[in-house]
């Protein structure tokens, strides 16, 4: 199944991205941008293409003017260069991609803008949303982490991630989706009732090959992902080409092939593959616009009135492009 929101960019935070990524007719721009207006003008030159494809206008002007009042920090030309060209690289590949694949090019985005700027509340201190904090050290980034109670209050701190390397001590696995973007998982309890709020944890990233486990002698660590054969707690602690056979070894085994069974487990098919429920085989997920009966089906995870739709990216193109030109679903 395809996880469709492709990690905003919270420009104002520090990264870049906007909710999906981009789309790109084409050859727009040159890849090169020596300033943060540069940047900008060839970002939403390659998101027109997208911007029309699904009936939103294509002429920039939303995109540029969010841009330009979101955009904050200190504009680094390496990362913004790097990452114009793999929007231009991906929408030469697949003219659709903004809806259906920005994985790649959403963690090629990130760093563009710095967040020099930041809020003033320090690490530990209480905050309303992220916005408030103060900036993060370089290679951390900084979060407004809710704690709730169990009476139903809670209490929200600036919290510093620090990611972590195998052998850490760990608060926590932030996971790569499918589809593009981030969420992360806490371990340990979260309940805000005589607890303590740590002003800085280690967060272990599956996209750097680790994931906070709890099955140690030693407490929450960092661990490499598993290889097919190694013992499991879930598919997200295995390697993405592997997932977890819970009802069976309870060991990584190796994700099934397009055609292949999925019997076993609905998670074991191949990335961009569906289990199909009706056949228990693996399929390819379909295109925006494709006439779909499950989410499961579509590279969106969204099926709408029988086809697929853009899905929560909808939202993401509708802030960058505009209102949609004409009624629909956008595919």
């Amino acid at each position: 199944m395809r996880n469709h929101v492709v990690g905003l960019v919270s420009i104002a935070v520090g990264t870049l991205g906007v909710f999906l990524g981009a789309c790109s007719s084409s050859n727009s721009g040159s890849g090169t941008a020596s300033s943060s207006s540069d940047f900008i003008d060839q970002y939403c030159s390659i998101y027109a293409g997208c911007c029309g494809a699904e009936s939103y206008p294509s002429d920039g002007k939303q995109c540029r003017t969010f841009l330009s009042l979101e955009a904050s920090g200190t504009y680094n030309a390496q990362a913004g260069n790097a990452c114009l060209s793999a929007l231009q690289s991906a929408a030469q590949k697949d003219p659709t991609w903004c809806v259906d694949d920005t994985a790649d090019t959403n963690r090629a985005c990130d760093g563009v803008y710095g967040n020099t700027k930041g809020g003033s509340v320090q690490p530990g201190g209480t905050c309303q949303s992220t916005s408030d904090c103060a900036a993060a050290p370089a290679g951390d980034t900084v979060d407004c982490r809710d704690y709730f109670g169990s009476g139903g209050a809670s209490t929200k701190i600036c919290q510093v991630w620090v990611p972590g390397k195998a052998g850490d001590a760990c608060g926590g696995t932030q996971t790569t989706l499918a589809g593009g973007g981030t969420e992360t998982s806490f371990n340990g309890s979260e309940d805000s009732d005589g607890g303590t709020f740590p002003s800085q944890i280690v967060i272990c990233n599956t996209a750097d090959g680790v994931t906070c486990s709890s099955t140690g002698t030693t407490g929450d660590t960092c661990v490499a992902l598993g290889q097919p054969g190694d013992t499991c707690q879930s598919t997200d602690s295995c390697v993405p080409t592997a997932y977890c056979d819970f009802g069976g070894t309870s060991k990584c085994v190796a994700r099934v092939a397009d055609g292949g069974s999925c019997t076993a487990s609905s998670q074991s098919c191949v990335a961009n593959d569906y289990c199909d429920s009706a056949s228990s085989t693996c399929k390819a997920t379909l295109a925006s616009g494709s006439a779909c009966t499950t989410p499961q089906q579509c590279q969106s995870d969204d099926c709408t009135n029988g086809k697929c739709g853009a899905g929560l990216a909808g939202f993401g193109l509708g802030i960058l492009c505009g209102s949609p030109t004409s009624a629909g679903d956008g595919g």
